[in-house]
């Protein structure tokens, strides 16, 4: 497509970073990291930079999903982020992150797991059917907030 290059990826790479440190700017965030994701596979469909992309995607989206379950009512500007907390959306984006590591590093179903442990983890703990992560809202935060501890 004559209007995609993959020279753009950078440039809204870093719009969905600055969208990032702005406050209701995840939905901006979200969008910038898609767009970077649809320029860098304009020519080339799988890449170790289409592999980042899809997983930084994946954190996004996972991010905005906390964010918003933290504060019990959407988040400015997170009106995509609210549609990703839907099952069948998240899963979706994850096999698409799982397309590409697949594509890139290779077929087997453990390499997206040891290439990126805490995301699996987290896209796993968000799957989970909602009758395991009932358990107490205590219990579905505690794991987060020890991982940003150990960070």
């Amino acid at each position: 497509d004559h209007c995609r290059d993959p020279a753009f990826t950078e440039a809204f790479s870093a719009f969905a970073k600055v969208a990032g440190c702005l406050g209701g700017g995840c939905d901006m965030q979200l969008q910038g990291i898609a767009m970077a994701l649809e320029h860098v596979t304009a020519r080339q469909a799988f890449s170790a930079s289409s592999c980042g992309l899809a997983v930084e995607l994946m954190e996004t989206t996972l991010d905005a999903n906390a964010a918003a379950a933290e504060s019990d009512e959407p988040a400015e500007g997170a009106g995509e982020a609210q549609s990703a907390d839907k099952p069948d959306e998240l899963k979706a984006l994850a096999d698409l992150v799982k397309l590409h590591v697949a594509r890139v590093y290779g077929p087997q179903p453990e390499l997206f797991e040891a290439l990126y442990p805490d995301v699996a983890q987290r896209l796993a703990a968000e799957l989970a059917p909602k009758d395991k992560k009932r358990g107490g809202q205590e219990e579905c935060q505690e794991p987060e907030s020890k991982r940003r501890r150990a960070d």
